[in-house]
């Protein structure tokens, strides 16, 4: 952040305002005092984004160079106000470059002008152009009033005007009483280069692994075209969804087995390919992982390879050491990777965290989560991978459930686990393979301890050996109250509340999250994604997080010790109420 300039537009104040958010957000922030930074052209190349608030000040010619080589090599440079339309009246060459200068703000009558800053406040009204409507600084915002100054801005037709304002003809003031009608200039623009790593005076992003957006994928309005690799049971929850998700287009599946894949393909009206097939159709921009968990990085790693975006089932992979070459891998092509599970954008969880946010129970204390069963071998018709590496209650189940406490309360920080394994016999109760006996390689009971950064504690439970229990599924406790938070395996079950002042549960009505959601949701939030250049919600970066924090507990039974987790991530955007996938 370079700032300096004239005190009246208070630039230290207005940035300070910045920073906090910025740090929350992953960004390491460095406050400069001058732009005699922008001669320090190493410094430069390690910067994502300048955010510059200088007003009426001046700037050197090597200052400068270094400013306009760093935007050139793809470094963003943002801003507001004067700090940035009316920074260095000297240099006529960032005049050029931004494309945009302050000249004034006519005021009120002189006679309703009393020698106050308040002479300049005039009732205007912002519009929103047709760009601003899909624009990610934008999108969602209508029209609005203003009292305050209008400014007068110059500008070029290099900028992507969003918003603008228009002067009304004024007979006092020199600028519009030579015109006989109003004039229209822009409130809001963005300025875009060539090579910039971000787009114009926008700042997205950071350098972690699939947390930067990738606008790889179909045409703006196109859907994404999508392969599905694995047609298990699970499946059968995407194909559901698949027809209220008009972003995405399914295109073709397969399947180790041939059969099955012939079977699905013609119920589904696609495509049946090998998986060598469909990962080599250039058509197919995604492809969905459904694969056991054995076999997600393989099978991501080669869809990644091929140039195809990638949306995979829990786990992320076995290990965080095999999936993050992955994520690299991911970034360094300019590809995105989702994980689910996409449960937590539907109205139950998105409710849940609206009503946390809110502060209805006050501030966050702790959370408990209990989720068990006999197990899978009770309903599953093969359930033999339920046992297996990437199976087990933790891998299979924990997943909805660290996730929703990532998105609750942030990162997790530490861990301390126990996991065991009864001595009981397990065999397949239903389908095909009933009475086949289940080898069991996992642990089937695990208990931990969490630590969040932001100082919350949840403490959890997942267990393929309780056959009944009274223990709450999921609770919250607040300063003020209590918030049930609903099955997070579910999509759109009800929150309730209880407070101090009305200590009886009550359900809470919703207030966010896409409606009516299932299976496929974050895969659709992640076309829109793509499509806006933006990050996703269910995304690698945060099935990362939660398959480290999985990882940790197993060492820390182990070596009996608290695990410090090394990666980290932001919650995800929320999703507003009455959202939907294609036009968040």
């Amino acid at each position: 952040m370079v700032r300096g300039g004239w005190d009246g537009h208070q630039p230290v104040e207005a940035t300070d305002l910045f920073v906090p958010f910025l740090k929350e957000n992953g960004y390491e922030v460095r406050i400069e005092e001058s732009p005699a930074i922008y001669t320090d052209g190493d410094y430069l190349d390690t910067v994502d984004l300048i955010v510059q608030s200088v007003t009426m000040s001046t700037i050197e010619k090597e200052e400068f160079e270094g400013l306009r080589l760093a935007v050139e090599n793809g470094t963003g440079l943002g801003g507001w106000h004067g700090g940035i339309a009316d920074s260095y009246r000297n240099n006529s060459d960032y005049l050029h470059m931004i494309g945009g200068q302050f000249a004034t703000h006519p005021g009120k009558a002189p006679e309703e002008r009393i020698g106050e800053q308040s002479d300049n406040y005039v009732p205007y009204t912002v519009h929103m152009t047709d760009a601003a409507a899909t624009h990610p600084i934008t999108e969602g915002i209508g029209d609005f009033e203003l009292t305050t100054e209008q400014y007068w801005v110059l500008h070029d037709d290099y900028i992507d005007v969003l918003a603008t304002t228009t002067q009304a003809v004024r007979p006092w003031d020199p600028g519009t009483a030579k015109s006989p009608r109003p004039r229209s200039g822009p409130g809001s623009g963005v300025r875009g280069g060539s090579s910039s790593r971000r787009p114009g005076t926008t700042s997205t992003s950071s350098k972690t692994p699939t947390s930067a957006p990738s606008s790889k994928g179909a045409a703006v309005g196109v859907p994404l075209k999508v392969g599905i690799i694995g047609v298990g049971k699970i499946s059968e929850q995407y194909f559901a969804s698949f027809p209220k998700l008009p972003g995405l287009h399914l295109t073709a599946v397969a399947d180790i087995d041939a059969a099955r894949t012939k079977q699905v393909a013609d119920e589904q009206g696609v495509a049946a390919l090998t998986v060598d097939e469909l990962l080599a159709d250039p058509a197919i921009d995604a492809i969905v992982n459904l694969t056991i968990p054995a076999a997600h990085v393989e099978v991501g790693t080669r869809a990644l390879k091929a140039g195809k975006h990638v949306f995979a089932e829990k786990p992320l992979g076995l290990s965080p050491e095999e999936a993050l070459p992955m994520l690299e891998l991911a970034d360094e092509k300019g590809l995105r990777v989702g994980s689910a599970p996409d449960t937590v954008l539907g109205t139950g969880i998105q409710t849940a965290r609206q009503v946390l946010d809110s502060g209805a129970i006050g501030d966050p204390v702790a959370a408990q989560v209990h989720w068990s069963a006999p197990g899978h071998e009770r309903w599953h018709p093969s359930p033999l991978f339920y046992y297996q590496p990437g199976g087990g209650p933790l891998f299979d189940m924990a997943p909805y459930y660290l996730t929703s406490l990532v998105t609750l309360f942030g990162p997790i920080a530490r861990v301390s686990g126990l996991a065991t394994r009864s001595t009981r016999e397990r065999k397949v109760e239903t389908g095909p393979l009933e009475g086949t006996a289940i080898p069991v390689d996992v642990d089937t009971h695990v208990s931990a301890l969490l630590e969040h950064a932001s100082g919350v504690t949840s403490t959890v439970t997942v267990s393929f050996e309780v056959w009944a229990t009274r223990s709450p599924l999921f609770e919250v406790y607040g300063t003020k109250g209590t918030l049930a938070v609903p099955d997070p395996n579910r999509f759109s079950d009800p929150v309730e509340i209880s407070t101090s002042d009305a200590p009886e549960f009550t359900e809470v009505p919703v207030s966010a999250g896409y409606d009516d959601a299932g299976r496929g949701y974050g895969l659709a939030d992640m076309a829109r994604a793509i499509e806006t250049d933006r990050p996703h919600r269910a995304s690698g970066r945060l099935a990362f997080h939660v398959l480290e924090a999985m990882d940790a507990i197993l060492r820390s039974s182990d070596e009996k010790r608290v695990v410090e987790l090394t990666s980290t991530v932001e919650r995800p955007d929320p999703v507003p109420h009455g959202a939907n996938p294609e036009t968040w």
